[in-house]
């Protein structure tokens, strides 16, 4: 997509301001410009189901169903796709509260009702002893509201589910430019990552590179304060639920938004499926398309890898002052 008119006026901003947050704000235009853009939407498609890597891609539940955009060395872009609770409830913690490290977000409603989200307090200081933590809320939203939102760099956030399937354009940047930028890209120092990292750790530069924090918490309410959870902790379960349903309900949710988003090129899907390395998921869901048959609902996950299993939006506000 760095052809694309829309994906190099975003090109051009980045390298014009410095400033990411400015760079964020400046975008602001072109984001909502892209949304309502069907013809972009339609080249991205076209794009990802071209792409054999991501057609093959290894699902797990940990990964929110995608499709990418493009990226650089300094930032982002994808579409995310969000789905609701088979109960339909809205009101229940679609995740824990976390934050992005030194990442700054810049999220666009692009289809469907969206979903409420809490923004606290940056920088919570976890009781290594007790796992406790204070939050404080800072601001409440719903997407309709505030079309192109920001979360901040280390700013803990908290997505609820939405009512139904929903979906955003996000996109990511570390929160300033830094010269180690373009060593993310680089293939042999992403094989070298895990002692690298441990090297920066050791020698307390993580602030300064742009990179995560030895240990990352996400938090969730506990019976009388907030609780801490390491984020490897947290997300082991999630990143090894792999396999073939994995696999039909990240293809199934991706398909179903793309039919839902008024893809109809008809020429293009038979492309697709004359594709002998195509895998059958898609098969299965790019046939239904083609024929016009609804692709049905998927569903989140009720229950989320903490001990109680989920967490209201009552049980957050009775712990969180504003």
């Amino acid at each position: 997509m760095k052809d694309h008119p829309h994906f190099k006026r975003i090109m051009e901003l980045s390298q014009a301001i410095s400033d990411r947050r400015a760079f964020h704000k400046a975008c602001e235009p072109v984001f909502l410009e892209m949304k309502d853009d069907k013809e972009f939407f339609k080249a991205v498609v076209r794009m990802n189901l071209r792409d054999q890597n991501f057609l093959d891609e290894a699902w797990s539940l940990y990964n929110i169903p995608y499709l990418y955009i493009g990226e650089t060395p300094d930032f982002i872009l994808k579409y995310h796709l969000f789905v609701p609770l088979e109960s339909g409830e809205k009101d229940i913690g679609a995740a824990c509260i976390h934050h992005h490290t030194n990442y700054y977000l810049s999220s666009t409603a692009v289809f469907g009702p969206g979903y409420e989200s809490f923004l606290f307090k940056r920088f919570p200081e976890v009781d290594q002893k007790t796992m406790r933590v204070d939050l404080e809320i800072t601001k409440k939203f719903k997407q309709e509201d505030w079309i192109v939102s920001n979360v901040d760099s280390w700013e803990p956030h908290l997505v609820f589910n939405p009512a139904s399937l929903s979906a955003t354009m996000v996109m990511w940047t570390p929160d300033k430019k830094r010269v180690t930028d373009n060593l993310r890209h680089n293939p042999l120092l992403k094989s070298l990552k895990k002692p690298l990292l441990s090297v920066i750790h050791m020698l307390n530069l993580q602030k300064n590179l742009g990179v995560s924090e030895k240990k990352t918490y996400q938090y969730y309410p506990g019976k009388d304060h907030f609780v801490a959870i390491d984020e490897d902790q947290y997300f082991e379960p999630t990143r090894n639920a792999v396999g073939p349903e994995v696999d039909d309900y990240s293809v199934k949710t991706i398909v179903g938004f793309i039919q839902r988003m008024g893809f109809d090129d008809q020429n293009f899907i038979d492309e697709c499926l004359a594709n002998p390395s195509l895998p059958e998921t898609y098969v299965k869901y790019l046939s239904m398309l083609k024929a016009g048959e609804p692709i049905g609902d998927t569903y989140a996950k009720a229950k989320i890898n903490i001990h109680q299993g989920s967490f209201t939006k009552q049980d957050v506000l009775s712990l969180a002052p504003e």
